[in-house]
């Protein structure tokens, strides 16, 4: 079962798509209207800035992308270097 953030995030979401219906869209103006805090994060969430922002997160210029693996490939190095040498100090 959803909490009622998930459920207000599902019908937030589903507006988006234009995908309520007639009692979501109900519920979901409803909660809007029960407090300010409520309409200005509906709000937020359907701006263009914010759109972009969020999906910013999962979309990577080839750029980011491989800076992404730089720090992987070098921590993957740091990680290798301590095995080595915790090993070679157990085993003395």
């Amino acid at each position: 079962m959803l909490s009622k953030e998930e459920h207000i995030a599902r019908l937030i979401f589903l507006h988006m798509q234009e995908m309520t219906d007639d009692t979501q869209e109900k519920e979901l103006n409803e909660w809007r209207s029960a407090s300010p805090r409520h309409e200005e994060l509906f709000q937020r969430m359907l701006s263009h800035e914010y759109m972009e922002k969020s999906i910013s997160r999962f979309v990577k210029t080839k750029e980011e992308e491989e800076k992404g693996w730089q720090k992987l490939r070098l921590k993957n190095r740091q990680l290798k270097r301590k095995s080595r040498c915790l090993t070679s100090t157990l085993r003395k």
